[in-house]
């Protein structure tokens, strides 16, 4: 049966109110490109504010290790292993026993950096500054790292204090490098990648 004029007008509002299969794709790929492009640019701010974040504790550490260079007229050694803090914090005498928490090596030299920046006042004071987001006492696991100490002092035997450390703004923790001869200590972050030795570490100045 032919068509009429009035059914052809009415099949070609239809298809002129509608979209095509063609035209919905076109748009969902207008779509899909602008919702990546504000996730890339969302996900560089992000970036580049961690970035930032991590190289002003860097600068915050440096002026408070020139405090206690300063306060000391030395440098805190760099803490290697517990019995390696337990004999720079403390005498011979004294030994240091995990009360919670797992020894973590790679934490030793930033736990310690911590350590004797916070035993400082004039140091402390500085470290004050740093965000809660920065420093921890956990460990990989999630539990919380202390330690006791035991002595022939009384002062200082049966004291428990917590092993804080320093991280960057990806949470790892901070490298800290220093010996005999160097004109000023190395404080390192991993960067994004969370590995050292990479293009995006993050030297202190």
């Amino acid at each position: 049966m032919p068509k009429t004029l009035r059914t052809i007008r009415v099949q070609r509002r239809c298809r002129r109110a509608g979209m095509t299969l063609v035209e919905v794709l076109v748009v969902m790929a207008i779509l899909m490109i602008l919702i990546g492009t504000a996730l890339t640019a969302a996900n560089t701010i992000r970036q580049r504010a961690a970035i930032d974040l991590t190289r002003s504790l860097l600068g915050v550490i440096d002026t408070a290790l020139l405090q206690y260079h300063t306060d000391h007229t030395a440098f805190p050694p760099v803490a290697t292993d517990l019995n390696n803090l337990q004999m720079s914090l403390y005498p011979s005498e004294t030994t240091f026993s995990m009360l919670s928490g797992n020894a973590v090596p790679e934490f030793w030299p930033s736990q310690g950096l911590y350590h004797f920046l916070n035993r400082s006042p004039n140091s402390r004071s500085i470290i004050g500054s740093v965000s809660d987001s920065l420093v921890t006492s956990k460990d990989n696991g999630g539990q919380y790292m202390a330690v006791q100490i035991f002595s022939t002092i009384p002062a200082i035997n049966g004291t428990r204090f917590d092993l804080v450390r320093f991280v960057d703004a990806w949470g790892t923790s901070l490298s800290y490098q220093y010996s005999a001869g160097d004109a000023f200590p190395t404080v390192t972050s991993a960067g994004p990648d969370k590995r050292f030795g990479t293009g995006d570490d993050i030297v202190s100045d």
